[in-house]
């Protein structure tokens, strides 16, 4: 896996190569080479699949928080 400068709090974008699709990351998890995408239901992918990610926006308290809830991962 390369190095990825992930910043906690913050939302990223990245290419997913195996499917070659596009995905929003709503959670990454470094320890165990996860990232969650969004969609309903979220997907779920490995960390080393993620090319080219990008930081999209700080994410707020609250959104942190929703996502901790409702994905049972305390993810970022």
């Amino acid at each position: 896996m390369r190095d990825i400068d992930i910043v906690p709090g913050y939302s990223y974008s990245g290419k997913h190569i195996p499917t070659g699709e596009m995905w929003w990351i709503i959670g990454i998890d470094l320890v165990g080479d996860r990232v969650c995408a969004a969609g309903w239901p979220p997907s779920i992918g490995k960390l080393s699949d993620m090319q080219d990610m990008e930081v999209e926006e700080p994410l707020t308290d609250d959104e942190i928080n929703h996502r901790n809830k409702h994905f049972g991962y305390n993810w970022l």
